[in-house]
């Protein structure tokens, strides 16, 4: 009976004693990748990464501390670090559930969901129990099939054209997916001018086209386009969309129909061709934003117009709920044709500066999103031959994502603008609503 309890309470010691160890033995044999990912987790993750670092400089074979660099990397926001060390181990047998779901979460940021969706189905596969993997997955899955989802969009908008006439324009649009990486769609376009004398401006435009996504970074985009009362007003549109890298996409665009000609052009029978090149850049967290673009129209009365444009703001505030953003825009254009040779508004020259306030605020509502957006902006209007003159206006917009297949906006703006010397005010409104299948 004694011996009994002398070789149970020695048990008992010794399962307590290695109970402990395990408890207390550092997270690898290596006491300086332990420290670096304590480090990590302490919140100081570029000094973790920097430690990690230092031991893959003399073995950069070390899957285990590649492995932590990589999820310290995602840690600290920097999906490029962690998608290119990812790279060196991404043929490792058994990989880690952990590393795969932020591997993904980086993959899908950058516009490469089809990849993260086939590393999460390689990690479901071999860790089947896993329910991370399997709710991110059925996220990324989710998310895709509303992607790809067949969608129709109807948007009713109005356009103040020059000396104060006004366009009412109306489009709704059909695309479905056809292919893997191809969608197809066809459009509806009317346009309306509220002056009976400018009917023969008026569009009932047909367009069928198709958007294919060779990968992850080239996009391809090309439509066919008639108008449905006249014959002649036939246009093809072929648009170019390339990511270097996912904070950046340049675009180039070439139109032999542009739609956007003013209402005193086309109430003549004016048309032209437009050429468009275009780049956006954005910050990883929004907080800064750039885009700028050229244009050149080709117009059949033989004037020709370049312009350009370009934009940069700052979200001086940047919370989930609530932003403040400072936006300051700069257009310019030039015009061939003498301005009293064109029947519709023609400066030689003119240039416009604005600085924008923009507000946005998201709410906690039933739907499944809720934003609004306040504008204010203030700026200066130079055109050849006239003095400077400063412009003004506000707008608002809202946004409503009524389920994940439901989106309604609308937006309205008062503005007074100055042409040939003359103040407008102008009024502007759309709506837009679009429902996935």
């Amino acid at each position: 009976m004694q011996l009994s309890t002398t070789i149970t309470n020695f048990l008992l010691c010794f399962l307590f004693w290695v109970s402990f160890t395990v408890i207390a033995e550092p997270l690898s044999s290596d006491p300086l990748h332990d420290k670096g990912v304590k480090t990590a987790r302490d919140g100081n993750h570029r000094e973790g990464l920097a430690i990690l670092q230092s031991i893959l400089d003399k073995n950069p074979d070390n899957y285990a501390v590649r492995r932590d660099f990589v999820i310290i990397a995602t840690w600290a926001g920097d999906c490029d670090l962690a998608l290119k060390n990812y790279q060196l181990i991404k043929d490792a047998p058994q990989q880690e559930a952990y590393l795969l779901v932020p591997v993904s979460d980086c993959l899908n940021a950058q516009n490469r969901r089809a990849d993260a969706i086939v590393l999460l189905e390689k990690g479901v596969s071999q860790w089947p129990e896993d329910d991370e993997l399997k709710d991110k997955l059925a996220e990324l899955t989710q998310d895709r099939d509303i992607e790809t989802a067949p969608a129709v969009s109807v948007t009713l908008s109005t356009d103040n054209s020059d000396q104060g006439n006004l366009e009412w324009l109306f489009e709704t649009r059909y695309s479905q997916q056809i292919l893997k990486d191809t969608r197809a769609y066809a459009r509806f376009l009317a346009v309306r001018a509220d002056d009976p004398e400018f009917a023969t401006g008026d569009l009932n435009r047909i367009g069928v086209g198709a958007i294919h996504r060779l990968n992850y970074q080239w996009t391809f985009d090309v439509e066919l386009s008639a108008d449905v009362q006249q014959s002649g007003d036939e246009g093809i549109t072929g648009t170019v969309l390339y990511q270097p890298y996912y904070l950046w996409q340049l675009g180039l665009q070439h139109a032999t129909f542009a739609e956007d000609v003013p209402l005193r052009a086309k109430a003549l029978g004016i048309t032209a061709d437009r050429s468009s090149a275009f780049v956006d850049f954005r910050t990883q967290d929004y907080r800064w934003t750039w885009s700028a673009g050229a244009n050149q129209y080709n117009f059949s009365d033989n004037n020709d117009r370049k312009s350009f444009y370009t934009a940069g703001s700052f979200a001086y505030h940047l919370q989930p709920k609530l932003e403040h953003r400072l936006i300051l825009d700069l257009y310019r254009s030039r015009n061939s044709l003498p301005a009293t040779d064109a029947v519709y508004y023609n400066p030689s020259r003119d240039s416009t500066i604005n600085l924008t306030h923009k507000t946005s605020l998201v709410y906690d509502s039933r739907f499944e999103r809720h934003v609004d957006h306040f504008f204010v902006f203030l700026g200066s209007y130079w055109q050849k031959d006239y003095d400077s003159n400063p412009i003004y206006g506000v707008g608002i917009q809202q946004e409503y994502n009524f389920t994940d297949f439901d989106y309604f906006t609308w937006g309205a703006g008062i503005d007074s603008r100055v042409y040939d010397g003359n103040r407008e005010q102008q009024f502007n409104v759309y709506v837009s609503y679009e429902h996935k299948f």
